[in-house]
């Protein structure tokens, strides 16, 4: 590798570093570990992203979600009963989750980016009924933040 490629990268800041090593290109900056559930996480210091959080429950709901609702409307699963059968899971806790597929997209973006309000887990989101409507979606984002 070469020394233009250090320079190249825009998105290393201070105080990152880069060098060219016998076998490449070295890249130091501060981290910061964080152990959760078994994993470590690794994370930046400061800066912008450093409040965010990914809830790991929260994008895996939305993601079982959207993979559900495409099943049924595919025809692949007849409905949240047989889905949840296949999927060995309790069918009140499908039916909880099945509404998390048609959230407003700015507001899935903030759950996947972990840049959803604190007070936001998957209970306190299925905890009552989910309104269909964007607008209020966005405005019990807001109550919770």
């Amino acid at each position: 590798m070469r020394m233009e490629a250090c320079v190249a990268s825009p998105r290393l800041e201070p105080p990152a570093t880069c060098e060219v090593v016998e076998d490449g290109i070295e890249i130091a900056m501060p981290i910061r570990l964080k152990h959760r559930q078994g994993a470590v996480l690794i994370s930046p210091p400061t800066g912008p992203d450093a409040g965010s959080s990914i809830n790991r429950a929260l994008v895996r709901a939305v993601c079982l979600a959207r993979t559900w609702s495409e099943a049924i409307a595919e025809g692949r699963v007849a409905n949240i009963k047989a889905l949840a059968k296949a999927e060995g899971l309790c069918e009140h806790y499908a039916a909880r989750l099945m509404p998390l597929a048609w959230r407003a997209p700015d507001l899935v973006e903030l759950i996947l980016d972990g840049r959803q309000p604190r007070a936001l887990s998957l209970g306190a989101l299925t905890k009552q009924p989910l309104p269909a409507d964007w607008g209020e979606q966005r405005a019990l984002f807001a109550r919770l933040a």
